[in-house]
Formats: C-alpha cells, structure tokens, sequence
C-alpha cells in the first residue's frame, strides 16, 4: 500500500515470531506507528512495569485491525485520512495514538499523556 508512508515488515525488522515486547520496543523507539492484526498488543502495556510501561504508553501509537486480512488495505485505504487526522490530533494533545478499525468504522481510544 503506498500512501507516501515508509512501512516495515516485523519479520524484516526483528524477525519472524519476535514476542510483542520487542516489536513494541523497536516501534516505539524509532517511533513508529504500529499497524497489526493482533489484538493482545492493546493489553501489552498491561504486562510491562515501570519505565518500560512509560517508554511503550509515550511511543507514537497503534492501530488494531479488527478486519479479515484479506480487507485490511482496503480498509486502510478507506480511512486513512481519518488515521492522518486523529493521529495529528493525538500528537498535539500529546497523548500516544491508539485507532481500532473494523469492516464497518472506526473507533479512537484515549490513553495515558506521553509527558
């Protein structure tokens, strides 16, 4: 999908099979918005403690697909300029970008500031 965005593979990046941990880690440190099918990323600051919950609540965000893979671009295609908006709008109010997208919409989830 080219919409003038660089993306990564995760098995380009850090490897086929790498844990949650460490594609969250390498995401937030090059700050990169993460984009994935796998629904247990929304609880992982859950399972982190202390400056590594802070370091992955202040990275630059996630959106969730909650679609059949086989619609995921399409779906992508069709709300990015919503993904664009609320992820500005999450960088200005300094709060770390969380987006779910499903087959029918969308849904933008507050978190925690990233001061």
């Amino acid at each position: 999908m080219d919409l003038g965005y660089e993306t990564y593979l995760v098995r380009d990046t850090s490897g086929a099979g790498s844990p949650d941990s460490l594609i969250a880690f390498v995401a937030n440190s090059q700050g990169l918005v993460l984009i994935t099918h796998d629904r247990h990323f929304r609880r992982l600051s859950r399972l982190l403690t202390g400056e590594q919950r802070r370091a992955f609540e202040a990275g630059a965000g996630i959106v969730v697909l909650q679609v059949r893979e086989n619609r995921s671009v399409e779906r992508l295609r069709a709300e990015w300029r919503h993904i664009l908006y609320h992820f500005a709008d999450a960088q200005e109010a300094e709060l770390r970008f969380h987006f779910v997208l499903t087959d029918s919409g969308f849904q933008v989830v507050t978190n925690a500031p990233t001061r």
